[in-house]
């Protein structure tokens, strides 16, 4: 059988005009790595290639909301100075690359076309042949990689980016993105994308060591001072102190503007614990005119607005992150951010529907498995709420979610089925997640007095 598949990608030269200045580079991915896996590992390629000039990699989810702002290659390339158009199709055995490069007014000015088995040689092949054509207007520094670790490297890393975009892909991403950095230590984007899942399945402490690990290997990656800055902020690995210095690095770094913007959304975090709302909201803002379609500032604004007690603020926020479809994973928040706001208004079976949606969009979100079993207890549907809850406990890929799914069962075993026995065995098993929660040694205490 005979298998096309085309993807794109978008390499943003942000420079103000064809200069033989150095430039950084930016990669937008116009499909998701499950429909082009490849397009995940050119990026890569590219972005080991040309590190010597600057360089950031542009996660596929971020890549969208560049490529509806800009449109296509040409408009990027009036937007930040130059763009070069990469197109991979892939039928058979055969992998073609073409890239052509568009200067400031759209205008292409360059093409370059390679062939071959190995989609990563042709990709290193036409980057070769670009060069000659760009010289002496443009340099792009000569390929570093070794040829047979790096491809190995780079084709893990694309499978586990396709693995982590899917649905509850975490579990499968994470084999590849080890499996990439056994074959080469050096390689930073596996190690940042390990950070992230690990993150994802709960393990923060080991995301923190992955993020710590990646910036060894690249210690101007902004990205990634910005993500070890939100690990920092929720593990017992470091301060408030630590996390705002590895913030203030992401600020610093004036090639990255996608990290700069991400790293406005986590000081806006910090200061929202602190309860500065109004600081923190200036921050969001801020990310905000950064990168207007991304709904990062957008969703913490909900969140702030909901702190505040402006509950009509918060649900037009959070309706319109809801209706970024291509956003799975902040569609999923929002709507249990609607279905939180939901309870607290007590429409019960809104709430319900809230947390139905998320979970459609992320299926393993144990925190919308335990809240929805909140709303089902608050319906007297005591069934629907315990199989809620064990389905929290059971995907165990949340500590606090997992604490509270554990504190609420033993509260529904406690009070509506009285069975307080198997209620003190829930509160002790939540301790064991979340020792820091005031209330649950209080549950405990409760339910052996009754005992």
């Amino acid at each position: 059988m005979i298998r096309v598949q085309t993807a794109c990608l978008a390499l943003c030269l942000c420079a103000a005009s064809l200069t033989a200045q150095a430039a950084s580079l930016v990669f937008v991915t116009t499909q998701s790595p499950a429909a082009a896996p490849l397009s995940a590992g050119a990026a890569a390629l590219l972005a080991d290639a040309c590190a010597p000039v600057g360089v950031f990699v542009v996660p596929w989810s971020q890549g969208f909301y560049a490529q509806k702002r800009a449109g296509q290659p040409a408009s990027v390339a009036r937007l930040v100075g130059a763009a070069v158009a990469v197109e991979c199709t892939e039928k058979g055995d055969a992998t073609t690359i073409r890239l052509q490069l568009h200067e400031v007014t759209g205008r292409a000015v360059g093409t370059v076309e390679a062939q071959g088995a190995d989609p990563l040689a042709a990709l290193a092949q036409a980057l070769t042949d670009l060069q000659k054509q760009l010289a002496p207007t443009m340099h792009l520094a000569a390929p570093r990689w070794p040829p047979t670790q790096s491809a190995k490297a780079f084709r893990e890393y694309a499978e586990g980016i396709a693995a982590a975009s899917q649905p509850g892909g975490a579990p499968k991403a994470e084999p590849h993105f080890r499996s990439a950095i056994q074959a080469d230590r050096q390689f930073a984007p596996a190690q940042h994308e390990l950070g992230a899942v690990l993150w994802d399945l709960g393990r923060r402490d080991e995301a923190v060591q992955a993020y710590r690990a990646a910036l060894t290997a690249r210690p101007d990656s902004a990205m990634t001072h910005n993500n070890l800055g939100v690990a920092l902020m929720r593990t017992a690995e470091g301060t408030d102190a630590d996390a705002q210095a590895e913030l203030q690095a992401a600020l610093a770094s004036s090639g990255d503007p996608a990290a700069v913007a991400f790293a406005h959304v986590s000081l806006g975090n910090l200061l929202r614990q602190d309860k500065d709302y109004a600081a923190a909201e200036k921050e969001y803002e801020t990310a905000r005119r950064l990168m207007p379609q991304h709904p990062a500032p957008l969703l913490n604004l909900g969140v702030t607005a909901m702190m505040r007690k402006d509950n009509v603020a918060a649900e037009g926020l959070l309706r319109r992150v809801a209706a970024m479809r291509n956003e799975r994973r902040a569609v999923a928040d929002a709507h249990r951010l609607l279905g939180d706001l939901s309870l607290r208004e007590a429409r019960f079976d809104q709430a319900v529907v809230e947390y139905q949606q998320a979970l459609e969009a992320r299926p393993d979100y144990a925190f919308a498995h335990c809240n929805l079993g909140a709303a089902y207890r608050k319906l007297k549907q005591l069934a629907e709420a315990a199989a809620e809850y064990r389905r929290a406990i059971e995907l165990d890929n949340d500590a606090k979610a997992t604490g509270a799914a554990h504190n609420n069962l033993g509260n529904l075993l406690m009070h509506e089925l009285n069975r307080p026995a198997e209620a003190a065995e829930q509160f002790r098993k939540a301790l064991q997640y979340d020792p820091g929660n005031a209330t649950i040694p209080k549950n405990l205490e409760r339910v052996q007095g009754k005992g």
